[in-house]
Parts: structure tokens; sequence; C-alpha cells
């Protein structure tokens, strides 16, 4: 298997692993905090729903890949007729799916779960309208959790520390950042990402062919984190994902200012563990390519985070 398949292989069984950004808590704990307003895109996707019918059931197979056909983190969401079928997920990733949370946030509290929420596996399969947007979906799994799971949350906001993605000249980006060109089109999302040899089938300016979600990998040449035609936000939420970058232990927020959607493309040393990068590299890490190739930095601040409080949950019911 290429290089670049066996990271992103490696990159989809971490992001399985990363729980939600979630406070389970007992009734030991007296603590009162004021819930947050429902967020814009939930009002916008009209209140409560229901997928038309659904099947959850645990994952006993010893296999350790996952996949769903409606990416649960990030905004991408391919043709599905309708179609919600995911495997071999911890409950975790289905929570971060039904409140829009992002890979960073996801893994922010995880250790508050109980163990079953994040070491037990659960396949669902369920049915909604042929045109129900991914944010309905996401209402439709809010609904799911509730009466299969007993799940009651509510959305918190508490300020928090995290990174700021900032422009490091105001209005000025780096060589490998630039506003997204329609030409060559995007790549089919069925395409594959590499090439036989393990290299990433790139534009000519060595922009990713493929749209909407930005991609880590790691070829012959060192890692990298590219994307076409995504939001700085986008950027900003799946840069957990880059290969060898440093660890990411808060949620990453845009403060860049910068609208509309762009093309990168950032390649370095990766960084392997806490202290350095692997041994007779030579080329930038991570944190000097964001700043020398896309003029970005990441500062160290604290916002109001909106995160998810668990009142209660359970193992699920039969179907």
């Amino acid at each position: 298997m290429p290089r670049a398949s066996r990271a992103w292989d490696h990159m989809a069984r971490a992001v399985a692993l990363f729980g939600a950004s979630i406070l389970f808590m007992g009734a030991h704990d007296g603590m009162h905090r004021a819930q947050s307003a429902p967020p814009a895109w939930q009002t916008a996707a009209s209140g409560k729903l229901s997928f038309e019918i659904a099947s959850v059931k645990q994952n006993l197979s010893s296999k350790s890949g996952s996949d769903s056909n409606v990416p649960l983190f990030g905004e991408r969401y391919p043709p599905n007729g309708g179609l919600f079928s995911a495997v071999n997920q911890p409950l975790s990733n289905y929570l971060a799916f039904a409140y829009n949370l992002d890979i960073t946030r996801a893994r922010m509290l995880d250790s508050e779960l109980p163990k079953w929420a994040i070491a037990d596996r659960f396949d669902i399969q369920a049915r909604a309208p042929a045109g129900a947007t991914k944010d309905q979906m996401r209402l439709m799994m809010q609904s799911l959790l509730a009466d299969r799971f007993h799940l009651k949350a509510h959305l918190e906001t508490r300020e928090t520390k995290i990174y700021a993605l900032e422009l490091i000249k105001p209005g000025l980006t780096g060589p490998r950042l630039q506003p997204h060109a329609e030409n060559p089109p995007c790549a089919d999302t069925s395409s594959p990402l590499s090439s036989s040899n393990g290299s990433v089938i790139s534009t000519p300016e060595g922009f990713p062919m493929r749209c909407n979600s930005p991609i880590g990998f790691v070829d012959s040449k060192g890692a990298g984190y590219g994307g076409r035609k995504v939001t700085m936000q986008m950027f900003a939420q799946d840069i957990i994902i880059a290969p060898g970058s440093p660890a990411m232990d808060r949620p990453v927020f845009d403060q860049t200012g910068l609208t509309g959607k762009y093309d990168f493309i950032m390649k370095y040393s990766p960084q392997w563990n806490a202290t350095a990068p692997a041994p007779n590299d030579t080329g930038p890490t991570f944190l000097e390519a964001l700043q020398d190739q896309l003029g970005l930095r990441l500062e160290s601040t604290k916002a109001a985070v909106d995160v998810l409080v668990v009142e209660h949950v359970e193992q699920p019911s039969p179907n």
C-alpha cells in the first residue's frame, strides 16, 4: 500500500478514537451553568427531525477500520439519496456528528464519557428524505440518540484556551495559499487521492485535486496538508489531521479575516514526537511551513467555546 494511503488510513483510525467535546456530569456534580442558545446551523435546519427508519447494532467484529457514507466531521456531504450508513464507529463520533463538533473539540473531554461510549463500536443504518441536508441529518441523529441511547444533552458556553489562526501580515497570504481557482475542475469524490506510486494527485500548481475537504498525507518527500475550495474555518478545524504536526491540545479557530474559499498546500518534515523532527530531515517544521508557505501562525489565547454537556446516556436499546 502506498505511504500516502497508509497515512490516510492511520488518520481515519485516529479520528475514530477522538470522542466528542463532552462533559459527562453525574449526580455528584452540583455545578450549574447557563445553556447556550441553539447554534445558527441548528435553527436553520428547522427544529426537531427524525429518520424515517433506523437500525442501531453494536459491532462485535474484530475489524479496526471504520467508515461512513456521510462524513461525521467537516462540511463535505457527498450525494447519498437520503441514506445514512456508518460502520464501526464509537458513540462519541455520532455525538460529534449530531452536534456539529469539529475534530479538535471532539477530543477535548472524551475522558469524561463512560468508557463504553468510546470503546464500544456501533453500526447505524438510517433513512432520511432524499433531499435532506447534512444539518438536517444532524438533527435526525440527535433524535435517534435520544431514542436509542436515552441521551439528554445541552450546549454550554465556557471560556477555554484556544489557538487563534491568524495572518502574520494583515491581508497578505503566503505563496501557497491562494483564492480558489475553478480550473481545473474538482475531482469527483469517488476518485483516488493518490496515484499508484503514492504521490498525491495534484493540480499544476501543486494543490490536491479533490475539493471541499482538507487532506493530510505522507509521501517520499515528507508530510503535507492541503486542500482546494475550502474556507479558512475548515482549514482551522481540520488542522489536526495534518500528519506529524505538533499535538493540538485545544480548539483552533479561524481569526484570519479571510472570507471565501481557498486552495492551499504546505509541505514540511513530520514531527512524530513532542521534541524533534525525524532524524536527518532538513525540511521546515510544520509551524515554519505554516508561516513561510501560507503566511499564517497559531497564537495561544482564550475564547468562549460551546461544549456539549451530557446529562445522561445509556447503552442502546435493542432495535
